[in-house]
Protein backbone atom coordinates (compact mmCIF):
# COMPACT_ATOMS: atom_id res chain seq x y z
CA UNK A 1 0.00 0.00 0.00
CA UNK A 2 1.39 3.46 -0.77
CA UNK A 3 0.47 5.38 2.33
CA UNK A 4 -0.84 9.11 1.52
CA UNK A 5 -0.66 10.19 4.77
CA UNK A 6 -4.22 11.20 5.29
CA UNK A 7 -3.94 10.68 8.91
CA UNK A 8 -1.21 12.18 9.42
CA UNK A 9 -3.40 15.33 7.68
CA UNK A 10 -5.51 15.49 10.01
CA UNK A 11 -3.44 14.83 13.08
CA UNK A 12 -3.62 11.10 13.07
CA UNK A 13 -0.34 9.25 13.87
CA UNK A 14 0.23 5.37 13.28
CA UNK A 15 2.92 3.86 15.28
CA UNK A 16 3.79 0.23 14.89
CA UNK A 17 3.46 -1.78 18.09
CA UNK A 18 3.39 -5.68 16.54
CA UNK A 19 6.27 -6.12 19.09
CA UNK A 20 3.84 -5.25 22.05
CA UNK A 21 1.84 -8.37 21.25
CA UNK A 22 4.64 -10.54 20.28
CA UNK A 23 4.08 -9.70 16.50
CA UNK A 24 5.81 -8.55 13.71
CA UNK A 25 6.22 -4.74 14.15
CA UNK A 26 4.21 -3.58 11.31
CA UNK A 27 1.68 -6.36 12.62
CA UNK A 28 -0.64 -3.91 14.28
CA UNK A 29 -0.30 -0.25 14.56
CA UNK A 30 -1.40 2.08 17.46
CA UNK A 31 -3.43 4.81 15.98
CA UNK A 32 -3.53 7.86 17.85
CA UNK A 33 -4.80 11.31 17.95
CA UNK A 34 -2.86 13.88 20.22
CA UNK A 35 -5.73 16.53 20.00
CA UNK A 36 -8.79 14.26 20.81
CA UNK A 37 -6.77 12.14 23.47
CA UNK A 38 -7.95 8.86 21.88
CA UNK A 39 -6.43 5.49 20.59
CA UNK A 40 -6.97 2.68 19.17
CA UNK A 41 -5.47 -0.45 18.09
CA UNK A 42 -5.52 -1.42 13.95
CA UNK A 43 -4.23 -4.40 11.65
CA UNK A 44 -2.95 -3.60 8.75
CA UNK A 45 -6.03 -4.11 7.02
CA UNK A 46 -7.77 -1.72 9.31
CA UNK A 47 -5.04 0.49 8.75
CA UNK A 48 -5.11 0.57 4.99
CA UNK A 49 -9.01 1.20 4.88
CA UNK A 50 -8.50 3.89 7.20
CA UNK A 51 -5.63 5.55 5.28
CA UNK A 52 -7.48 5.62 2.42
CA UNK A 53 -10.45 6.87 3.58
CA UNK A 54 -8.66 9.82 5.39
CA UNK A 55 -7.04 10.60 2.44
CA UNK A 56 -10.40 9.88 0.25
CA UNK A 57 -8.90 7.31 -2.48
CA UNK A 58 -12.40 5.44 -1.19
CA UNK A 59 -15.99 6.85 -0.46
CA UNK A 60 -18.35 6.03 2.22
CA UNK A 61 -19.81 3.71 0.14
CA UNK A 62 -16.88 1.23 -0.23
CA UNK A 63 -15.67 1.12 2.87
CA UNK A 64 -17.57 0.00 6.39
CA UNK A 65 -19.15 2.03 8.67
CA UNK A 66 -17.15 0.96 11.42
CA UNK A 67 -13.74 2.46 9.79
CA UNK A 68 -15.40 5.46 9.02
CA UNK A 69 -16.53 5.52 12.55
CA UNK A 70 -13.12 5.35 13.96
CA UNK A 71 -11.46 7.65 11.92
CA UNK A 72 -14.68 10.14 12.38
CA UNK A 73 -14.13 9.70 15.93
CA UNK A 74 -10.04 9.81 16.08
CA UNK A 75 -10.49 13.09 14.49
CA UNK A 76 -12.97 14.50 16.70
CA UNK A 77 -13.34 18.39 14.88
CA UNK A 78 -14.25 19.75 17.84
CA UNK A 79 -11.09 19.34 20.01
CA UNK A 80 -8.98 20.03 16.77
CA UNK A 81 -9.92 23.26 16.88
CA UNK A 82 -10.70 24.35 20.37
CA UNK A 83 -6.67 23.89 20.47
CA UNK A 84 -4.75 26.58 19.56
CA UNK A 85 -0.98 26.98 19.34
CA UNK A 86 -0.63 30.42 20.69
CA UNK A 87 2.35 32.65 19.85
CA UNK A 88 5.06 32.76 22.76
CA UNK A 89 6.06 36.16 23.95
CA UNK A 90 7.42 38.13 26.86
CA UNK A 91 3.71 39.07 27.32
CA UNK A 92 2.11 35.85 27.63
CA UNK A 93 4.67 33.72 29.80
CA UNK A 94 2.81 32.59 32.93
CA UNK A 95 5.40 31.10 34.91
CA UNK A 96 7.97 33.15 36.76
CA UNK A 97 11.15 31.21 38.62
CA UNK A 98 13.13 32.94 41.40
CA UNK A 99 16.69 31.76 42.38
CA UNK A 100 16.70 33.71 45.71
CA UNK A 101 21.13 32.48 46.02
CA UNK A 102 24.10 30.70 43.88
CA UNK A 103 24.93 29.51 47.36
CA UNK A 104 24.23 25.87 48.41
CA UNK A 105 25.17 24.11 51.66
CA UNK A 106 25.17 21.06 49.75
CA UNK A 107 27.78 19.58 46.92
CA UNK A 108 25.97 17.04 44.59
CA UNK A 109 27.75 15.04 42.66
CA UNK A 110 25.67 15.23 39.64
CA UNK A 111 24.57 19.04 40.13
CA UNK A 112 23.83 21.20 36.72
CA UNK A 113 24.75 24.60 38.56
CA UNK A 114 27.76 23.85 40.30
CA UNK A 115 29.97 25.99 38.02
CA UNK A 116 27.68 29.17 39.17
CA UNK A 117 28.07 28.94 43.28
CA UNK A 118 29.11 31.75 44.69
CA UNK A 119 27.55 33.45 47.92
CA UNK A 120 25.69 36.05 45.84
CA UNK A 121 21.78 36.57 47.03
CA UNK A 122 19.08 38.46 44.83
CA UNK A 123 18.44 41.75 46.08
CA UNK A 124 14.70 42.00 47.16
CA UNK A 125 13.62 44.88 45.69
CA UNK A 126 14.96 43.12 42.05
CA UNK A 127 12.59 40.17 43.51
CA UNK A 128 9.39 42.63 43.44
CA UNK A 129 10.28 44.35 40.19
CA UNK A 130 9.32 41.04 38.96
CA UNK A 131 6.64 40.06 40.47
CA UNK A 132 5.25 43.66 39.86
CA UNK A 133 6.00 42.67 35.95
CA UNK A 134 4.81 39.09 36.12
CA UNK A 135 1.61 39.95 37.74
CA UNK A 136 -0.06 42.37 36.06
CA UNK A 137 -3.51 42.33 35.02
CA UNK A 138 -2.70 44.26 31.72
CA UNK A 139 0.06 42.09 30.72
CA UNK A 140 -1.89 38.89 30.79
CA UNK A 141 -5.20 37.85 30.24
CA UNK A 142 -4.60 34.13 30.81
CA UNK A 143 -5.23 33.99 35.28
CA UNK A 144 -3.76 31.17 36.34
CA UNK A 145 -0.15 31.44 36.58
CA UNK A 146 2.80 29.89 38.93
CA UNK A 147 5.49 30.97 40.65
CA UNK A 148 8.43 28.52 41.34
CA UNK A 149 11.12 29.01 43.84
CA UNK A 150 14.31 27.18 43.73
CA UNK A 151 17.99 26.80 42.69
CA UNK A 152 20.83 27.76 41.76
CA UNK A 153 21.59 27.42 45.32
CA UNK A 154 19.30 26.03 48.30
CA UNK A 155 16.69 28.65 48.43
CA UNK A 156 16.30 27.93 52.09
CA UNK A 157 19.41 29.77 53.26
CA UNK A 158 17.75 33.18 52.15
CA UNK A 159 14.56 32.23 54.03
CA UNK A 160 13.47 36.06 54.94
CA UNK A 161 13.77 36.94 50.96
CA UNK A 162 11.54 33.81 50.32
CA UNK A 163 9.11 34.42 52.93
CA UNK A 164 9.32 37.62 51.79
CA UNK A 165 8.63 37.05 47.97
CA UNK A 166 5.59 34.53 48.71
CA UNK A 167 4.00 37.00 51.01
CA UNK A 168 4.53 39.83 48.37
CA UNK A 169 3.44 37.75 45.31
CA UNK A 170 0.13 36.13 47.04
CA UNK A 171 -0.48 39.66 47.94
CA UNK A 172 -0.36 41.17 44.72
CA UNK A 173 -1.93 37.97 43.32
CA UNK A 174 -5.26 38.80 45.00
CA UNK A 175 -5.37 42.60 44.06
CA UNK A 176 -4.65 41.52 40.61
CA UNK A 177 -7.30 39.16 40.08
CA UNK A 178 -4.83 36.11 39.38
CA UNK A 179 -4.84 32.31 40.50
CA UNK A 180 -1.43 32.20 41.83
CA UNK A 181 0.04 28.83 42.28
CA UNK A 182 3.78 29.21 44.13
CA UNK A 183 5.98 26.07 44.36
CA UNK A 184 9.19 25.62 46.41
CA UNK A 185 12.17 22.97 45.59
CA UNK A 186 14.31 22.51 48.81
CA UNK A 187 17.57 20.17 49.16
CA UNK A 188 15.27 19.40 52.56
CA UNK A 189 18.25 20.53 55.39
CA UNK A 190 16.64 23.75 56.56
CA UNK A 191 13.93 23.33 58.56
CA UNK A 192 12.26 26.16 61.32
CA UNK A 193 8.69 26.91 63.02
CA UNK A 194 8.58 30.24 60.51
CA UNK A 195 9.05 27.94 57.63
CA UNK A 196 6.30 25.69 58.25
CA UNK A 197 4.09 28.72 59.09
CA UNK A 198 4.90 30.49 55.36
CA UNK A 199 4.40 27.16 53.24
CA UNK A 200 1.20 26.46 55.83
CA UNK A 201 -0.78 29.70 54.82
CA UNK A 202 0.10 29.95 51.35
CA UNK A 203 -0.42 26.30 50.60
CA UNK A 204 3.14 26.41 48.99
CA UNK A 205 3.96 23.45 47.00
CA UNK A 206 6.51 21.79 48.51
CA UNK A 207 9.17 19.70 46.95
CA UNK A 208 12.16 17.82 48.43
CA UNK A 209 14.94 16.59 45.76
CA UNK A 210 16.04 13.26 47.88
CA UNK A 211 17.44 10.11 46.44
CA UNK A 212 15.47 8.43 48.85
CA UNK A 213 17.56 4.98 49.78
CA UNK A 214 20.73 6.07 52.37
CA UNK A 215 23.05 4.82 50.45
CA UNK A 216 22.20 6.74 47.44
CA UNK A 217 21.64 9.47 49.21
CA UNK A 218 24.74 9.54 50.61
CA UNK A 219 26.77 9.02 47.91
CA UNK A 220 25.37 11.77 45.18
CA UNK A 221 24.42 14.00 47.80
CA UNK A 222 24.92 12.89 51.72
CA UNK A 223 23.26 14.05 54.77
CA UNK A 224 20.49 11.18 54.89
CA UNK A 225 19.46 11.39 58.49
CA UNK A 226 19.14 15.10 58.36
CA UNK A 227 16.82 15.43 55.20
CA UNK A 228 15.06 12.32 56.69
CA UNK A 229 14.54 14.72 59.73
CA UNK A 230 12.87 17.28 58.13
CA UNK A 231 11.07 15.66 55.75
CA UNK A 232 9.23 14.10 58.85
CA UNK A 233 8.85 17.76 60.72
CA UNK A 234 7.13 18.83 57.52
CA UNK A 235 4.69 15.54 57.26
CA UNK A 236 4.03 15.96 60.78
CA UNK A 237 2.62 19.54 60.66
CA UNK A 238 0.50 18.40 57.37
CA UNK A 239 2.45 19.73 54.26
CA UNK A 240 2.08 18.23 51.34
CA UNK A 241 4.82 17.00 49.87
CA UNK A 242 6.35 15.84 47.07
CA UNK A 243 10.04 13.82 46.58
CA UNK A 244 11.97 14.67 43.28
CA UNK A 245 14.69 11.77 43.29
CA UNK A 246 17.62 11.99 40.18
CA UNK A 247 18.33 9.23 38.62
CA UNK A 248 21.97 8.39 37.75
CA UNK A 249 23.95 4.96 36.99
CA UNK A 250 24.17 4.55 40.33
CA UNK A 251 20.67 4.52 41.07
CA UNK A 252 18.68 3.79 37.62
CA UNK A 253 17.99 -0.42 38.92
CA UNK A 254 16.62 0.48 41.82
CA UNK A 255 13.60 2.58 41.34
CA UNK A 256 11.42 -0.53 42.90
CA UNK A 257 13.10 -0.63 46.28
CA UNK A 258 13.38 3.32 46.27
CA UNK A 259 9.09 3.44 45.47
CA UNK A 260 9.13 0.29 48.18
CA UNK A 261 11.16 2.40 50.75
CA UNK A 262 9.36 5.99 50.21
CA UNK A 263 6.07 4.12 50.85
CA UNK A 264 7.15 2.22 53.99
CA UNK A 265 9.41 5.30 55.62
CA UNK A 266 6.75 8.37 54.18
CA UNK A 267 3.46 7.03 53.60
CA UNK A 268 1.78 10.49 53.72
CA UNK A 269 4.00 11.31 50.62
CA UNK A 270 2.06 10.58 46.97
CA UNK A 271 4.57 12.17 44.47
CA UNK A 272 7.90 10.77 43.64
CA UNK A 273 9.07 12.53 40.55
CA UNK A 274 11.87 10.40 39.10
CA UNK A 275 14.53 12.71 37.02
CA UNK A 276 16.89 11.60 34.92
CA UNK A 277 20.49 13.00 34.87
CA UNK A 278 21.82 15.12 32.30
CA UNK A 279 24.98 15.20 32.11
CA UNK A 280 28.08 15.14 29.70
CA UNK A 281 30.55 14.28 32.23
CA UNK A 282 28.38 10.88 33.81
CA UNK A 283 28.07 10.15 29.74
CA UNK A 284 30.78 10.31 27.95
CA UNK A 285 29.53 8.51 24.62
CA UNK A 286 26.30 7.32 22.79
CA UNK A 287 26.47 3.72 24.06
CA UNK A 288 26.39 4.69 27.46
CA UNK A 289 23.58 7.31 26.98
CA UNK A 290 21.59 4.59 25.51
CA UNK A 291 22.42 1.74 27.83
CA UNK A 292 21.06 4.32 30.73
CA UNK A 293 17.98 5.04 29.15
CA UNK A 294 17.14 2.00 28.15
CA UNK A 295 17.26 0.29 32.27
CA UNK A 296 15.17 3.81 33.06
CA UNK A 297 12.59 3.17 30.97
CA UNK A 298 12.42 -0.82 32.27
CA UNK A 299 12.69 0.20 35.42
CA UNK A 300 10.53 3.12 35.58
CA UNK A 301 7.90 0.73 34.89
CA UNK A 302 8.58 -1.59 36.91
CA UNK A 303 8.11 0.97 39.78
CA UNK A 304 5.26 2.05 38.38
CA UNK A 305 3.13 -0.69 38.90
CA UNK A 306 4.53 -0.54 42.80
CA UNK A 307 3.15 3.15 42.88
CA UNK A 308 -0.02 2.30 42.00
CA UNK A 309 -0.54 -0.14 44.67
CA UNK A 310 0.95 2.20 46.98
CA UNK A 311 -1.50 5.18 45.71
CA UNK A 312 1.63 6.71 44.46
CA UNK A 313 1.82 9.26 41.33
CA UNK A 314 4.86 8.30 40.45
CA UNK A 315 5.91 10.45 37.22
CA UNK A 316 9.06 11.50 34.85
CA UNK A 317 8.96 14.72 32.76
CA UNK A 318 8.05 12.83 29.53
CA UNK A 319 5.27 10.48 31.23
CA UNK A 320 3.95 13.97 32.77
CA UNK A 321 4.10 15.86 29.43
CA UNK A 322 2.29 13.17 27.89
CA UNK A 323 -0.97 14.49 29.67
CA UNK A 324 -0.80 17.74 27.50
CA UNK A 325 -0.43 19.15 24.23
CA UNK A 326 2.56 21.07 23.67
CA UNK A 327 4.27 22.60 20.43
CA UNK A 328 6.99 23.71 22.90
CA UNK A 329 9.10 22.11 26.11
CA UNK A 330 8.91 24.28 28.55
CA UNK A 331 7.12 27.31 27.37
CA UNK A 332 9.63 29.34 28.49
CA UNK A 333 10.01 31.25 31.48
CA UNK A 334 10.68 34.25 33.06
CA UNK A 335 13.50 33.07 35.44
CA UNK A 336 14.84 35.80 37.88
CA UNK A 337 18.61 34.85 38.54
CA UNK A 338 21.01 36.04 41.63
CA UNK A 339 22.68 39.05 39.99
CA UNK A 340 19.08 40.48 38.91
CA UNK A 341 19.65 38.94 34.87
CA UNK A 342 16.42 37.38 33.64
CA UNK A 343 17.19 33.76 31.50
CA UNK A 344 14.58 31.23 29.39
CA UNK A 345 15.71 28.31 32.10
CA UNK A 346 16.35 28.30 35.41
CA UNK A 347 19.58 26.07 34.56
CA UNK A 348 21.21 28.32 33.23
CA UNK A 349 21.67 31.52 35.85
CA UNK A 350 25.60 31.82 36.28
CA UNK A 351 27.81 34.66 34.65
CA UNK A 352 29.82 31.68 35.30
CA UNK A 353 28.65 28.78 33.54
CA UNK A 354 29.45 28.46 29.97
CA UNK A 355 26.09 29.29 28.30
CA UNK A 356 25.10 31.96 30.51
CA UNK A 357 25.14 34.68 27.85
CA UNK A 358 23.44 32.25 25.30
CA UNK A 359 20.50 32.06 27.85
CA UNK A 360 19.75 35.42 29.06
CA UNK A 361 17.19 37.52 27.64
CA UNK A 362 16.61 40.59 30.11
CA UNK A 363 17.62 42.21 33.06
CA UNK A 364 16.71 44.04 36.29
CA UNK A 365 19.18 47.75 36.67
CA UNK A 366 20.07 49.21 39.80
CA UNK A 367 16.60 51.34 40.12
CA UNK A 368 14.85 48.65 39.82
CA UNK A 369 13.48 48.41 36.09
CA UNK A 370 13.12 45.46 34.28
CA UNK A 371 15.14 45.50 30.51
CA UNK A 372 14.14 42.55 27.64
CA UNK A 373 15.88 41.68 24.76
CA UNK A 374 12.74 40.63 22.70
CA UNK A 375 15.37 39.46 19.26
CA UNK A 376 17.66 37.17 22.08
CA UNK A 377 13.58 35.65 23.36
CA UNK A 378 12.18 35.06 20.29
CA UNK A 379 16.09 33.50 19.08
CA UNK A 380 15.31 30.88 22.06
CA UNK A 381 11.74 30.42 22.16
CA UNK A 382 12.02 29.45 18.90
CA UNK A 383 13.22 25.77 19.78
CA UNK A 384 10.17 23.84 19.72
CA UNK A 385 9.15 21.31 17.71
CA UNK A 386 8.31 22.92 13.89
CA UNK A 387 11.96 23.31 13.75
CA UNK A 388 13.70 19.94 13.10
CA UNK A 389 12.58 17.45 10.15
CA UNK A 390 12.51 14.85 12.18
CA UNK A 391 9.38 15.94 14.38
CA UNK A 392 7.61 16.84 11.25
CA UNK A 393 5.50 12.99 11.01
CA UNK A 394 6.06 12.14 14.63
CA UNK A 395 2.96 11.81 16.54
CA UNK A 396 5.41 12.28 20.14
CA UNK A 397 5.75 15.63 19.07
CA UNK A 398 2.59 16.99 20.48
CA UNK A 399 4.30 15.98 23.90
CA UNK A 400 7.82 16.51 23.62
CA UNK A 401 7.50 19.91 22.27
CA UNK A 402 10.98 19.40 19.92
CA UNK A 403 13.04 18.85 22.88
CA UNK A 404 14.62 20.63 26.44
CA UNK A 405 16.42 23.53 25.21
CA UNK A 406 18.90 22.94 27.93
CA UNK A 407 19.32 19.55 27.15
CA UNK A 408 20.19 20.55 23.59
CA UNK A 409 22.96 22.54 24.93
CA UNK A 410 24.31 19.69 26.92
CA UNK A 411 24.52 17.15 24.21
CA UNK A 412 26.14 16.08 20.96
CA UNK A 413 23.59 15.30 17.95
CA UNK A 414 24.24 12.08 18.22
CA UNK A 415 22.84 11.96 22.00
CA UNK A 416 20.28 13.92 21.62
CA UNK A 417 19.09 11.20 18.52
CA UNK A 418 19.22 8.85 21.69
CA UNK A 419 17.14 10.91 23.78
CA UNK A 420 14.25 11.27 21.25
CA UNK A 421 14.36 8.01 20.16
CA UNK A 422 13.73 6.92 23.45
CA UNK A 423 11.63 9.52 24.07
CA UNK A 424 8.70 8.22 21.46
CA UNK A 425 9.25 4.46 23.01
CA UNK A 426 8.77 5.71 26.15
CA UNK A 427 5.40 7.62 25.41
CA UNK A 428 4.05 4.90 22.89
CA UNK A 429 3.90 2.64 26.23
CA UNK A 430 2.37 5.01 28.13
CA UNK A 431 -0.15 5.51 25.73
CA UNK A 432 -0.66 1.75 25.59
CA UNK A 433 -0.56 0.94 28.95
CA UNK A 434 -3.66 3.72 29.02
CA UNK A 435 -5.19 1.70 26.87
CA UNK A 436 -4.51 -1.30 28.65
CA UNK A 437 -6.36 0.19 31.52
CA UNK A 438 -9.33 1.99 29.34
CA UNK A 439 -9.66 -2.04 27.94
CA UNK A 440 -10.01 -3.15 31.81
CA UNK A 441 -12.14 -0.18 32.90
CA UNK A 442 -14.28 -1.69 30.29
CA UNK A 443 -14.80 -5.00 31.86
CA UNK A 444 -12.27 -6.64 29.11
CA UNK A 445 -9.78 -8.84 30.24
CA UNK A 446 -6.71 -6.02 28.77
CA UNK A 447 -5.43 -5.00 25.67
CA UNK A 448 -3.17 -7.98 25.28
CA UNK A 449 -5.71 -10.52 26.60
CA UNK A 450 -7.88 -8.95 24.15
CA UNK A 451 -5.48 -9.17 20.96
CA UNK A 452 -4.62 -12.57 22.04
CA UNK A 453 -7.87 -13.64 21.66
CA UNK A 454 -9.15 -12.42 18.55
CA UNK A 455 -5.47 -14.13 17.04
CA UNK A 456 -6.70 -17.61 18.18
Amino acid sequence: MKICHGLNHIEIYTVPVGDYFGQMTDAFHLVYAPHSNKALIAGKEELEAMERYACGAIDHHSVSGSIIEAVEELKDNDCFKAYQSIPYTINNLTKLSILPTYNCNFSCSYCYSSKGRSTKNLDIKKAFAAIDFFIDKNRLDERRIYMAILGGGEPFITWDSVAACIEYASQRAIQQGFQLSIGVTTNGSIIRPEIIEILKRYHVITSISFEILERIQNKQRRNYNEVCRVIDSLCNAGIELSIKSIITPDNVMLLEEMTEELATNFPQIKSLKLQPVESNTIFTDVKSLENFYTLFSENFFKAREKAIKHGIELYCPVSKNTDYLLDHYCGGELCLTPDGSISICHRISSPLEPDYNNFIYGMIDGQHKIHFNTAQFNELIAHNSSKPDRCKNCFAKWHCGGGCLAQAKTYTPDMLKVICDWTVLFIRQIILLRLEDQYKAQGLPGLKATIDNDLC
